[in-house]
């Protein structure tokens, strides 16, 4: 029997979780607590074994300085009729999105990697009440 296609996506999104992720240094504890959820279902949402919301796509995608559609890029699946979204926005503008962050998600990379845990949750709260 096949794999469903949306399990083929899932597995996509999660390599390109882990890479965001690998990429920043950043642990799965960390990118957990951006979005609520343990180091665990970090782990499965990397493997593809669960979904992401896209309440938390979104967010991950902001915490990771990326836009959502740089999760779905490279994906490629003719099978189910889906469309490419890198095709639609662009391998260019989103290249363009990652390297004009680049220098600032290097600074605040810098800083939280300092912070406590409750530092960083504090941070977010702050964050999220603008």
């Amino acid at each position: 029997m096949s794999t469903p296609p949306s399990a083929e996506l899932e597995r996509h999104i999660g390599r390109r979780l882990r890479a965001a992720r690998k990429e920043k240094g950043w642990s799965m504890e960390l990118l957990g607590e951006a979005i609520a959820v343990s180091y665990q279902q970090v782990s499965r949402f990397e493997k593809g074994e669960h979904r992401i919301s896209a309440g938390q796509l979104y967010t991950l995608a902001a915490y990771l300085h990326r836009p959502v559609s740089w999760f779905f890029q490279g994906y490629q699946n003719t099978q189910d009729g889906l469309i490419n979204p890198s095709s639609v926005v662009g391998e260019q503008q989103a290249q363009y999105y990652s390297e004009t962050n680049t220098e600032l998600s290097q600074r605040l990379n810098n800083v939280l990697s300092r912070m406590t845990t409750q530092q960083r949750r504090s941070l977010a709260d702050f964050l999220e009440s603008l």
